[in-house]
């Protein structure tokens, strides 16, 4: 299925999520409520798509899972601006919704929240449009928990790097980030021994994903900004161009520059049997292995 051009795709274990509520809860109702959701999700997911996609990044498609969704967007430029409008465009757009719907409420004086029978007068009850309400509001409110590579986190991220820098920010953004994946995590099993508390089985889930999820992409900035400072040139063993000077094998005295000797020369002056052996593959990774670690921080 494509909306806007942009594929969106179905994760296989998201049908499991309709399924169980039908076979173990028996709520047809819970299923309908639950494909409401999602597709609040799917919008919350294109308008991430529809803004990177209008600043030039590529956007492989949309992913709907039962933690989610996920907007597959091409390579973030560092640029701090750009990816705070990206980030900012899903929990904007819930955010706005939820404000029309609570003007809607009040332009038609429908009620978002109705009063309970008459055993309990005091409970209310979020009516449909209410539960519309707090479901783009919790989205929009549970999105901006700084939390790398949360919404929150990359804004977080795009503040930070105007100051330290895109590695320095990333760095520390993660870190956030998987403080706050242990307290999601420490949540859980507190409340395993307190039932009162409000949970859900997908925290620790989310958990996970978020402290995976914010390690591969501080590796992934670091390994880019290594090959950009020219990490995949010593790569293979040859210097980055800005390393190596301009040769000048056009004037007629260049071999008198270096002597009268027959050696082969190169363009850095040395005869052939000074040139530094070339190390060896292995060597080639360690030590690309180490200078990424290196701006790791470990």
């Amino acid at each position: 299925m494509r909306i806007f051009g942009i594929k969106v795709s179905v994760h296989p274990t998201f049908i499991w999520l309709l399924l169980l509520p039908m076979f173990f809860i028996g709520g047809a109702g819970l299923v309908g409520w639950l494909l409401v959701v999602f597709s609040l999700v799917l919008m919350h997911e294109l308008s991430h798509a529809l803004v990177a996609r209008a600043h030039g990044i590529r956007v492989e498609g949309i992913t709907l899972l039962p933690i989610g969704g996920m907007a597959k967007l091409g390579m973030m430029p560092e640029d701090p601006w750009i990816e705070t409008k990206v980030a900012a465009a899903g929990p904007s757009l819930n955010f706005a919704l939820a404000g029309l719907l609570l003007l809607f409420a009040r332009a038609t004086g429908l009620p978002m929240f109705a009063a309970g029978d008459s055993a309990e007068p005091t409970v209310y009850h979020a009516t449909f449009l209410g539960m519309l309400f707090l479901a783009n509001l919790g989205l929009g409110i549970f999105n901006l928990i700084p939390a790398f590579p949360m919404d929150g986190g990359r804004l977080l991220r795009a503040q930070l790097a105007r100051r330290w820098g895109y590695l320095s920010a990333t760095r520390t953004a993660a870190r956030i980030g998987r403080w706050i994946a242990a307290a999601m995590a420490i949540y859980t099993l507190v409340s395993f021994v307190r039932p009162e508390l409000p949970t859900t089985l997908l925290l620790p889930v989310i958990a996970l994903f978020i402290y995976f999820a914010g390690k591969r992409e501080e590796m992934m900035v670091a390994a880019r900004q290594s090959f950009a400072q020219g990490g995949l040139w010593r790569l293979f063993g040859i210097p980055p161009a800005a390393e190596s000077p301009p040769t000048d094998l056009g004037r007629p005295d260049y071999a008198g520059e270096f002597g009268d000797h027959p050696d082969v020369i190169d363009i850095k002056g040395r005869t052939v049997n000074e040139q530094p052996k070339t190390s060896s593959a292995a060597d080639a990774f360690r030590h690309l292995a180490e200078e990424i670690d290196g701006r790791l921080g470990r």
